[in-house]
Order: structure tokens, then sequence, then C-alpha cells
């Protein structure tokens, strides 16, 4: 947005209050300044040079999650994610080489698929050895939160394949978006993808030739980087024939969907597999399941019954949700090491919700939010699978081994 645009659309703030309710760092504080329109207030200042770039101001930006629950809240419509998005691109060259340098490494490492294939073995020796217990206790508190995100101890080889399974007749010919970390830490995701939808009668296409989406560079302000990534996925996947690009992670979906220029539609996979037909009966699931709606799921206008509806074809299974409690679980993609205080604070206050509502399992579409919810779980003893719907889908069908 242009700097006019990003001052018309600060001024449609009315300053109402009915934002605060929803604010996960205002309920943390409640401070006006880390509120949403608090937000809107300093962003109106500086884009009028009524306020002058300082620390204090780029913390009050920085410690937005951008979960965006405002915009359902806002009467007028204002549009806080873009509004956050163009303030901090505009912000950008005024961080200084080296903040600059800091932040575009750690989205540079969360999302290159070849910096992941690097470091995943790397990750893999530190977690079986014995160093990794000798060090924790001197690692500095941003370290232990990242060791404490890491998944379980596994060997990451080769780049991974769709498997050959035995489908029906294929009807439908559908791509599947991987981004940048799918493949190396969600391949049992991607399976299970490639099961149902290969049950349901859909040719399952994975290029190789796709990478991250770009939406955390965006959210730190660096959009030269995540322009780059968008038209390079655009250009990648322009060569391939698919009727529908669907994603396995909302937060990628959501990105995908805002920014557009794809040939086909971007369809969030739970929300493309309700919509089809289900011949096969699904194996009885005796099991309390908690559904995670994750923020991306709101922002990006996805159906968020299609979850519900697809869990209601597992006979005996009780689906249990959070209700009205919508608060961020604080992951919101780098937000869990750049805010790492914050995050651990929204972290336990959906813990303690967990515990009350006492699941088997917890289902998110959202893979920071899941690896949120998997370190919040060993750190309080609970004893509660998180998985993604698909997996939990694909477990029922009755030609899979349970």
């Amino acid at each position: 947005m242009a700097i006019n645009q990003l001052i018309d659309e600060a001024d449609r703030c009315v300053k109402c209050a009915l934002c605060l309710p929803c604010c996960p760092t205002y309920q943390l504080s409640q401070n006006e300044a880390v509120s949403p329109r608090g937000r809107i207030a300093l962003m109106q200042a500086w884009l009028q040079g009524g306020l002058a770039d300082s620390r204090l101001f780029n913390q009050h930006l920085d410690s937005c999650l951008m979960c965006r629950s405002c915009e359902g809240a806002c009467p007028s419509g204002v549009r806080y994610g873009a509004l956050m998005d163009g303030v901090r691109a505009r912000r950008w060259s005024s961080l200084g080489w080296w903040r600059r340098f800091k932040l575009r490494l750690l989205a540079d490492l969360l999302s290159s698929r070849r910096s992941l294939s690097f470091i995943a073995p790397l990750v893999h020796r530190y977690q079986i050895s014995s160093i990794s217990s000798l060090l924790h206790n001197y690692l500095p508190s941003r370290l232990k939160r990242m060791e404490a995100m890491l998944p379980p101890p596994m060997v990451i080889t080769e780049e991974w394949q769709l498997p050959c399974v035995d489908t029906l007749v294929k009807r439908r010919r559908v791509m599947l978006f991987t981004g940048c970390v799918s493949q190396l830490f969600e391949r049992e995701v991607l399976q299970a993808a490639e099961v149902v939808l290969s049950h349901l009668g859909c040719d399952v296409v994975l290029p190789k030739k796709q990478g991250c989406c770009g939406a955390m560079h965006r959210h730190m302000g660096d959009c030269d980087s995540a322009d780059n990534l968008m038209m390079q996925n655009r250009q990648d996947l322009s060569d391939v024939s698919f009727d529908a690009l669907l994603t396995i992670a909302s937060g990628c979906g959501a990105e995908l969907a805002e920014q557009g220029g794809f040939a086909q539609p971007v369809r969030e996979i739970g929300d493309y597999l309700a919509q089809l037909d289900w011949p096969d009966e699904l194996k009885p699931l005796k099991a309390r399941v908690l559904i995670h709606e994750p923020c991306s799921m709101f922002y990006g206008r996805f159906d968020l019954q299609a979850v519900p509806r697809l869990l209601e074809r597992i006979p005996q299974l009780r689906q249990v949700t959070f209700g009205e409690d919508r608060l961020c679980c604080g992951a919101a993609g780098s937000y869990m090491f750049t805010q790492a205080e914050n995050s651990q604070r929204l972290q336990s206050i959906k813990i303690d919700a967990v515990k009350r509502l006492r699941p088997d399992i917890l289902v998110t579409s959202n893979t920071g939010c899941a690896l949120q919810f998997r370190s919040g779980f060993r750190e309080a003893g609970l004893d509660i699978e998180v998985l993604h719907p698909l997996q939990l889908l694909a477990r029922q069908f009755k030609s899979t081994q349970s």
C-alpha cells in the first residue's frame, strides 16, 4: 500500500474498543498501546510524521501476533492485517542492517527447504546425543524455546515422494502445496492426504518445484522477499495441470489465497474434502477429539465447519471444541521465537483450557500450532496426541491398518 492508502485505512478505525476483548496481547497486559486500536493510533501518528521511529514503537508493533481476530470484531471493517503488513514493510529499511539480517536469517532458516535439509540431520544427532542434556541448562532462553518446539527425534534422509496406493478410478486432479517444511517434518500428514484423496477418487500431484509461501517474511516486513517467493511459486506451478491447489497448512493457505495469481483456486484441504462424496464407511473410534481452529482459518476465510463435518463421519467419535475461547495459542509463525515470553504465556492459557476439556486427541491444521501444543503438552505432562485432521481420517479407513 502507498502511504496515503495506509493512512486512509487507519482512519477508518473509530476507536470503538470492540476489538479489545479478542486481542491476545491486550488480554495479557491490559495496555492500550498493544491493542488493535492502540497500535492503529501509533501507526497513524508515525505515518503522518507526528511520532518518531523508536525502540518502544517497534516493540508495540512487533508484539502483535497478526492473529487478526480484531478484524472479525471491527464494525468498520478495518483491514488490520493489510495495515500492519504495510507499515512493517515501510519500516523495514529503517530497522538497521543487523536487525534486518537477523530477522531474514530466521525466516530463511525456518522456510528454506535447502537449509532445513542440512539442519535436520544435525538436529537429529543433537537430540539423540548426551550433549543435549548437558547443554540444556546453559542454553539462552530463546534457544531453549526453539529446542522445546522440536518434534521427536527423526531421521531426515532423501526427499520424500508420494507412495503408491490402490485407488478408485480417478475423477479429479489436485495438487498438494507442501511449501517449505512439510516434506521434511510433516510427511505423515502428506501421506495421510494422499491416502484420503486417493480413496475419494483424486489424482494427487506433488511437484518438486515449489517452496515457501513467504508469509513469515511478509509479516516481518520483508515484503520484497515474500513477493519473490510468491512469484517463484506462481511460475513453478504454472507448468502443472490441476483442478485445485490444496494446502495442508492453514497459514500457507491463507497467504496463497490472499496473494492470488494462480491458475486454479486455492483450497484448504478440509474444505475441499468436505464437499466430496465419501463412499467408504470409516472405522469407529471411541475418543474425545478437541478441534482447534487456527487463527489463519478465520482470516483465510476458510470453512470452519469443514473439519467437524468430516469428523462426524467417524462413528463413536465425540467432538469437543474450545467454544467461544478463540484466543491465539501463541505460535503465530516465527512469533514463538521472536516474542517467546508472550508466546509461552498464551500457550499456558490454552493448555489450561485443554486440561478442562480433557480430550484424548487434539486436531489442528496449522503446523506452528501443532508444535506449540505438542511442546505445551510435554511440559504439562499431558498424554494427548496432536494430529492433523487428515491423519485421523486416514487411520479410520477400513482398508488401512490401525
